[in-house]
């Protein structure tokens, strides 16, 4: 979607390029007349599933999840995951060539998502003008701090962590690690690693250490997957002490 002539396009709702993270380049998504009167809103980061060619882009019929959400009147925070759209070539073996074993693709999702939660501090009312936390322009933000202007106040007590297939499986991780996300809309996130065997049409857990090479080091366990150290029943309780909004639900 970063191709995209978006405001051609959608009457109604305005973009906005930033940089965050390891200089990662996200567009947030408002309506137009989003904050004024209205005060802070609330806010999406919406992560995309396995869609390689168009990363956030929307590649379904049934509709664009960044467009229906800024006119329910959320701002969206959307951009590439690693390995996908616009970053396609930062992936695979490129990805493990720089880092070696040190880092995985799976691993540098969450930390993105991470990042992008502090853009949202960095874009709340309170922080945004704080300038040992997001004043450098190099980490956080764009360095124009104009563009950055143009971006109405994000409520940070709202902050929902939306995705499907691969990115509902990073929301849920990157929410058992930030007690700043407030809710969590996973959408068929997961599949129980320890049960997921290879010998399923699916490929099981071969899907991850192989097939998309999110996490290598998953492979170890391919003939054993119940010795895996961790599995989603452990997550999901650690995602929902954090959750915030009232009805405290991951979807």
């Amino acid at each position: 979607m970063m191709g995209v002539d978006f405001e051609s396009q959608t009457a109604g709702i305005q973009r906005q390029p930033l940089s965050f993270g390891g200089y990662v380049t996200a567009n947030v998504y408002w309506r137009d007349g989003g904050g004024g009167e209205d005060g802070a809103m609330p806010v999406v980061i919406w992560l995309h599933p396995y869609s390689y060619s168009t990363g956030y882009e929307a590649a379904y019929q049934s509709g664009n999840p960044v467009e229906s959400l800024t006119k329910a009147g959320y701002a969206v925070i959307a951009y590439d995951q690693i390995g996908f759209g616009s970053r396609i070539r930062d992936g695979g073996a490129t990805f493990y060539s720089r880092h070696g074993g040190s880092k995985s693709l799976f691993g540098q999702m969450i930390t993105d998502a991470l990042a992008a939660v502090d853009l949202v501090m960095c874009l709340s009312s309170e922080f945004r003008n704080n300038a040992s936390l997001c004043g450098d322009g190099a980490v956080f933000v764009s360095p124009y701090t104009d563009l950055k202007a143009r971006v109405p106040d994000l409520d940070l007590t709202q902050l929902v962590m939306a995705g499907y297939a691969l990115g509902g499986n990073v929301a849920l991780h990157a929410a058992a690690l930030d007690s700043r996300v407030a809710a969590v809309a996973s959408f068929a996130g997961f599949t129980p690693m320890r049960s997921d065997t290879v010998d399923k049409p699916t490929l099981g857990i071969r899907r991850l250490y192989d097939l998309h090479a999110l996490l290598p080091r998953l492979g170890l366990f391919r003939d054993d997957p119940s010795r895996i150290p961790y599995d989603f029943h452990e997550i999901l309780p650690v995602s929902y002490t954090h959750l915030t909004l009232p009805t405290k639900r991951i979807v």
